[in-house]
């Protein structure tokens, strides 16, 4: 398991590599075409496409725990009663 963790965790690193370039590319592809146009809406989909395929490769590496996630704890309780009370008032 450890390895199979460990070769997505290196797959992921070099698909997010070249996802940057497609992204930074595409980004300035879509700032020199005019607003609006069949152009720019492609490049908003190949754009989107790309947030999905980013938000993907993060999930792979946390998977594979070589990416730095942050457990938080909250108490929803306690968020709801201060919510009701600013109501309330």
């Amino acid at each position: 398991m450890e390895a199979i963790g460990t070769l997505a965790g290196g797959i992921a690193h070099d698909f997010n590599n070249i996802l940057g370039a497609i992204m930074g590319y595409t980004e300035m592809a879509r700032d020199d075409s005019q607003p609006g146009s069949t152009v720019a809406k492609d490049l908003d989909k190949v754009l989107e496409a790309s947030n999905r395929a980013k938000a993907l490769i993060q999930q792979i590496l946390a998977f594979s725990r070589q990416a730095d996630t942050e457990c938080i704890s909250f108490q929803p309780a306690s968020i709801i009663s201060e919510a009701l009370s600013l109501i309330l008032t």
